[in-house]
């Protein structure tokens, strides 16, 4: 497996990360049409696999900002990436879980129908 780096690996980086775009938008009708059950399982097994490529990441990461020699640099997108991740999975997966089981009780949100009959909601965080 060659190495590359700089432009180039900016330019594969690039090239895979629009094709992972791709797969994703060719299958988001597919996901939203799956039980909420099904999707939590996926997130746990996503979440299980994160460290699958913590090294990439990290690499990938520092390249991007241009400090693929510094190794604090390396390390920090290393641990960051997997945990920000998980972090935000298991956001998901409790709301999932409060919604499957009829927990999950949202404030009254303001809306509103944009001209083109879609329905746009206002949402805030904090107080």
């Amino acid at each position: 497996c060659m190495q590359t780096s700089g432009p180039e690996m900016r330019t594969q980086f690039q090239q895979e990360l629009d094709e992972a775009f791709t797969v994703l938008s060719a299958h988001k009708l597919q996901w939203a049409g799956l039980a909420i059950t099904e999707k939590i399982a996926i997130l746990k097994e996503i979440q299980g696999r994160l460290v699958d490529n913590l090294h990439s990441w990290g690499r990938a990461g520092a390249e991007l900002r241009g400090l693929l020699n510094d190794h604090f640099a390396v390390g920090d997108s290393t641990l960051v990436t997997p945990v920000v991740l998980s972090t935000y999975i298991g956001v998901l997966i409790g709301t999932l879980t409060a919604a499957a089981s009829g927990t999950f009780n949202l404030p009254p949100l303001e809306t509103r129908t944009t001209p083109a009959g879609q329905l746009v909601v206002k949402v805030s965080y904090g107080s």
